[in-house]
């Protein structure tokens, strides 16, 4: 992460444990997860590499539950 994002990271890391403890719920709630994604994924943007990588990991995730689940626009 750019270092002036670098205080950031613990609140990434803790979106990220969120929205895979929603996800793998018995009856994961899907607009709390969906908001949770949007969130994550514009965290991601300060690394590159992470970027792809959760998208594609988040899109999964969501798919696996709801197989119409798209990511959230931006």
């Amino acid at each position: 992460m750019p270092k002036d994002k670098k205080k950031d990271a613990p609140k990434v890391a803790d979106k990220l444990k969120k929205i895979t403890e929603e996800a793998t719920k018995e009856e994961p709630e899907r607009e709390w997860y969906s908001l949770s994604a949007k969130g994550l994924l514009e965290a991601a943007t300060w690394v590159k590499e992470f970027s792809g990588k959760i998208g594609g990991t988040v899109l999964e995730l969501g798919k696996s539950i709801w197989p119409d689940f798209s990511l959230p626009v931006r």
